[in-house]
C-alpha cells in the first residue's frame, strides 16, 4: 500500500446510507493509485457492515479504523498520523469524485513535486454538484500560486477540493479540545499559510451535495457546543482580518465563546479588559441572535 501515491481519506459518522456513492465512484477511477481510508467516528449505523461489503468486494485498496465519537478533526489527525502515501485528500462521505480525480491529482504531482522556488503545500481544486456547477467562482485570471486565504481575498468564493502534501500536514495536526467534537478546519489551513502556498489547478474533480445533516449547514451549532475550540478560530481570524468590520465581527464572537467556554481570564488576556468590555454587548446581542433563530437548540 506504501506504493500508492494518494490517500483518499473519509471521515465517516453515521453515514451508511450514503457511503456506496463515493465507493462506487472510486471504483470507477481510470487510475486506481490510491488507497480509501475510512476513520469511522463511533457510528451506531451499519457503517462497519457497509465497508466490511466493500472490502470483501476486493475492487480497490480499502484501509477501515474505528475510533470513539471525538470529531472529525479528530479523525483527521488519525488519518494524517497513520498516512504513508505523498499526498493525502480528504473526501467527505456524502460527495463522490469523478471518474478522472486521481489521474488529474498524478499529472499536476508529476509538475509540482520538482519545483524548488516556491514552498507547496499541495495543490487547490474546484468543487462542483452534481450537475458540475462550480460550487463558487473559478479562480482569478493569471494566479498559478496562492495561500488558500489569499484565494478569497482575491475575490475567489465557494468551496475548493485540497489535495496536500502528507508531510506538511503531519506538522499541522487540529488541536483537541476534551469533550468538543467540532473544530473548523480554517484553523489549521491558516496556519499553513503562513508557510506554503496551493498550486491552482482549474478543474472540477470533487462532486457534493450539502445534506442537512452534514456539518457545514450545521457549523454555528456545533460551535456552540465546541467553545474552545470555536473561540481559537475566532481569535485567529480576529488577528488576521483586513477589513475593520471583520476584525470586530470576530472579536465579539471571541468573547461569546470564551464566556461560554468559561475563559474569561485568558480573552482579557488575549485582548486586554477594555477590548474586552467594549466587545460584551456585541457579543450578547449575537448570541440573542442565535437564541431567536433557534440556533443554540
Amino acid at each position: 500500500m506504501e506504493n500508492k501515491l494518494i490517500t483518499i481519506f473519509t471521515p465517516a459518522y453515521n453515514r451508511a446510507y450514503c457511503l456506496d456513492n463515493l465507493y462506487q465512484s472510486l471504483v470507477k477511477q481510470s487510475s486506481q493509485n490510491f488507497i480509501w481510508h475510512i476513520v469511522d467516528d463511533g457510528s451506531v449505523d451499519n457503517t462497519r457492515e457497509i465497508v466490511d461489503s466493500f472490502i470483501e468486494e476486493n475492487k480497490i485498496c480499502i484501509v477501515y479504523d474505528y475510533q470513539e465519537n471525538a470529531g472529525k478533526h479528530v479523525a483527521h489527525n488519525a488519518g494524517v498520523e497513520k498516512c504513508k502515501t505523498k499526498l493525502f485528500f480528504c473526501v467527505d462521505s456524502d460527495d463522490e469524485l469523478t471518474e478522472d480525480a486521481v489521474c488529474v491529482i498524478e499529472k499536476e504531482w508529476e509538475t509540482l513535486k520538482d519545483i524548488k522556488d516556491i514552498q507547496t503545500s499541495g495543490m487547490v481544486l474546484y468543487r462542483a454538484y452534481r450537475n458540475r456547477t462550480l460550487v463558487g467562482t473559478e479562480f482569478p485570471d493569471g494566479v498559478e500560486y496562492s495561500t488558500l486565504s489569499g484565494l478569497y481575498r482575491r475575490g475567489f468564493k465557494g468551496d475548493t477540493a485540497l489535495v496536500f502534501i502528507t508531510d506538511v500536514l503531519k506538522n499541522f495536526l487540529f488541536p483537541y479540545f476534551e469533550g468538543e467534537r467540532f473544530l473548523r478546519e480554517n484553523i489549521v489551513y491558516d496556519k499553513i499559510d503562513l508557510e506554503y502556498k496551493l498550486k491552482l489547478v482549474r478543474k472540477a474533480i470533487y462532486l457534493c451535495e450539502y445534506l442537512e445533516d452534514g456539518l457545514s449547514k450545521n457549523a454555528t451549532r456545533l460551535e456552540l457546543k465546541s467553545p474552545k475550540g470555536a473561540a481559537l478560530y475566532r481569535l485567529g481570524q480576529y488577528k488576521r482580518a483586513q477589513h475593520i468590520k471583520s476584525k470586530y465581527r470576530n472579536c465579539a464572537a471571541y468573547v461569546l465563546y470564551s464566556i461560554i467556554a468559561h475563559d474569561i481570564k485568558a480573552a482579557i488576556k488575549e485582548i486586554g479588559v477594555f477590548k474586552f468590555l467594549i466587545m460584551l454587548p456585541f457579543a450578547a446581542g449575537g448570541y440573542m441572535n442565535y437564541i431567536i433563530n433557534g440556533v443554540c437548540k
